[in-house]
């Protein structure tokens, strides 16, 4: 038989899979399953039933972990729910007790942007001296702490800590990895990534790893308070940017490797 160049050789329609882009260390998606999805749930929900005001103030942390992790999630928050969140603010904001009116308004922000705090200048001052007495006793934890959560609802006069402090905090950074302590290591992670300060950070594969392993160590002890509130932080760490809308909030844009693992390209076929 002659050799016909314009024969085709069936051996040559084998079309290789696309190469998928390296996956992330980290992606809600795809790292938490819809067993560990019941287990948060079912804490949010049992803590809605208690219907007192630890019930609600656990319900709004477990609430905003969720939204952290999944911004679509629909977490029925009704008049029921914003009423005790309104009630606790509240109560915070009469006792001056600014650390805790923080954490609570830095909740609702998260959960409604939109949501009025009612910042008067009584209120303003109280963070505002709060935070400077953290800056005057070089209080890393808790400067950074007021901090972020005053970016967060959209108070951004004076948040930015001096050398000493960022020096302290860096310093705890990397005693905590070396003790495992990745409660205290996440949490000053996140506030450097909120406040735009993650040039001082090095997530590397260890550590991710590492994170990875205490995700583990939650799930087989059926632990979702800590599970959730550890994949919330680590959801910030991966972020590509975190971003703070004008009036508040907390808008987590994803890396582009995480978009593209999720809708890898349909393969090139031949035409014959």
């Amino acid at each position: 038989m002659s050799y016909n160049p314009d024969r085709i050789n069936i051996h040559e329609l084998t079309v290789e899979e696309p190469e998928r882009p390296p996956e992330g260390p980290f992606d809600p998606e795809r790292d938490i399953t819809k067993e560990d999805w019941a287990g948060i749930r079912n804490i949010l929900e049992e803590s809605r039933k208690w219907d007192n005001f630890m019930g609600w103030h656990g319900f709004s942390w477990h609430a905003m972990e969720i939204k952290i992790i999944d911004p679509k999630a629909d977490l029925n928050l009704d008049q029921t729910a914003w009423h005790a969140m309104e009630n606790e603010l509240e109560t915070y904001r009469a006792s001056n007790d600014w650390d805790n009116f923080l954490a609570q308004a830095m909740k609702m922000k998260i959960l409604q942007p939109s949501y009025n705090l009612n910042i008067n200048q009584v209120t303003f001052k109280g963070i505002s001296d709060k935070l400077e007495a953290y800056r005057v006793n070089n209080d890393s934890f808790n400067f950074l702490q007021i901090a972020s959560r005053m970016k967060i609802i959209g108070l951004n006069d004076g948040i930015v800590p001096n050398q000493t402090i960022r020096q302290d905090a860096v310093h705890k950074l990397t005693v905590f990895m070396q003790d495992q302590n990745f409660g205290m290591y996440l949490n000053y992670v996140r506030y450097f990534k909120i406040l735009n300060l993650e040039e001082d950070l090095d997530l590397n594969d260890s550590i991710w790893q590492d994170l990875q392993e205490e995700l583990k160590k939650f799930r087989a002890a059926n632990d979702w308070s800590n599970f959730s509130s550890t994949a919330a932080d680590m959801t910030i760490l991966m972020a590509e940017e975190v971003k703070i809308p004008s009036g508040g909030g907390l808008d987590i844009v994803k890396r582009e490797e995480q978009l593209k693992s999720e809708t890898p390209p349909i393969p090139q076929t031949k035409q014959f």
